[in-house]
Parts: structure tokens; C-alpha cells; sequence
């Protein structure tokens, strides 16, 4: 190797030790800040339920409400935020705005249980989205069997030719789909038999 190539390998070995270096701290730079954030965001929420136990005003809780909607991170769970302040204190919510249910509070007062069981754990762990469900191609023709099997119910009826024609197509179409399911799967539906036609209501 060449004494120029060797220099210019060293640079790259530079270029390339210092990018990962530049790398490793901003990942760090970055965990540390959405800890830190996190810590933040339960302590102002928290901050602003005191508040409104306290004094019957909602104005910190929808302040942190409308910095969540512009400038919330995927932890700050709008849905989850307002659950957690419905669910423990008498507020309601009025043209999209945090206010306080002034029946609730005549009815139920500002209950300190609730208080502190609302301060024992983050808001955004309140009222977890529902897990992902997988499916496979069965449970699709599955499904769509379903929801055609509706619409051959004798209370429905067909308007015309054209939505009882659809009927048709869809049934056609889903034993199409019957058909191409992976043959290994135990509950691979059978190719469905040939529909028969859905009678149109005859029109005056």
C-alpha cells in the first residue's frame, strides 16, 4: 500500500471513528431527553389534577391538553390523557375544551382516593391501546363471509338488480379467495358452491 493510500485510509478510519462517536452521544443525548421529558410530562400533568382537586379550575390540565395535541410525543397519549382526567375527577369535556361537571362535583365532591390513585402511576399507562391482532387469509375470507352472510338474511332486501347483483360478485369473489388459501392451514374454508341469485324487489 502506497503511503498516499495509507493516508487516505487513516482518514476514513478518522471520519468513521468520529462519526460513530457523534452517533453513540446523540443516541444517548436522545434517551436521556425522552426520559427526561417523560418525567416532565407525568410531573405537569400531575401538576395541573393537584390543581384542579384543589381549586375546581381545569385551566392547567387543558394548557398541557393543547401542547400534548401540538407538540405530544408518541408516549403522550392524547386518548389515554383524557381518560385519566375524566375518570378521576369530576371534569367533562365541552366544545373540545376541559371543563369541570358541576353536577358530578355537586354529586361526588373532589374525592382525595381519587386523587391519589390517579397520581399512582403515568397517565399515559392509563387506559392501554388494545394490543395488535394478528390474522391469516382465513380468518379474512372468514370475515368477508360474515359480513355477506347479512345481507342474505331474509330481512334484508335488495333496493335493485345492482345491489343484489353485488351480493352475487362478492360471493364470487370471496370462493375465489377460498380457493387460493394455503393449503396446510386447518381451517381453510372450501371453495364455496356456486351462489345462487339474490331476488331483486319488484319495483312499480
Amino acid at each position: 500500500m502506497t503511503a498516499e493510500k495509507t493516508e487516505s485510509k487513516g482518514v476514513e478510519d478518522n471520519d468513521e471513528k468520529s462519526s460513530k462517536n457523534t452517533f453513540d452521544d446523540l443516541i444517548k443525548s436522545w434517551v436521556a431527553g425522552i426520559k427526561n421529558s417523560k418525567r416532565q410530562a407525568r410531573e405537569i400533568a400531575e401538576l395541573g389534577m393537584k390543581h384542579f382537586h384543589a381549586h375546581g379550575d381545569t385551566c392547567r390540565l387543558q394548557l398541557f391538553l393543547e401542547a400534548i395535541e401540538k407538540h405530544g410525543r408518541n408516549y403522550v397519549r392524547k386518548a389515554a390523557f383524557l381518560k385519566w382526567c375524566l375518570a378521576f375527577s369530576p371534569i367533562t369535556m365541552d366544545d373540545g375544551k376541559l371543563v369541570k361537571d358541576k353536577e358530578r362535583a355537586k354529586k361526588e365532591g373532589f374525592d382525595p382516593d381519587m386523587l391519589e390513585k390517579a397520581l399512582k402511576e403515568p397517565f399515559w399507562d392509563f387506559a392501554p391501546d388494545p394490543e395488535n391482532v394478528s390474522f391469516t387469509d382465513t380468518d379474512v375470507v372468514k370475515a368477508l363471509n360474515s359480513v355477506i352472510a347479512k345481507y342474505e338474511k331474509q330481512r334484508y332486501i335488495p333496493d335493485d338488480e345492482a345491489a343484489a347483483d353485488k351480493v352475487v360478485a362478492a360471493k364470487i369473489a370471496i370462493a375465489g379467495l377460498s380457493k387460493r388459501t394455503v393449503a396446510n392451514d386447518t381451517e381453510v374454508a372450501e371453495a364455496a358452491p356456486e351462489p345462487e341469485p339474490v331476488a331483486a324487489v319488484a319495483t312499480a
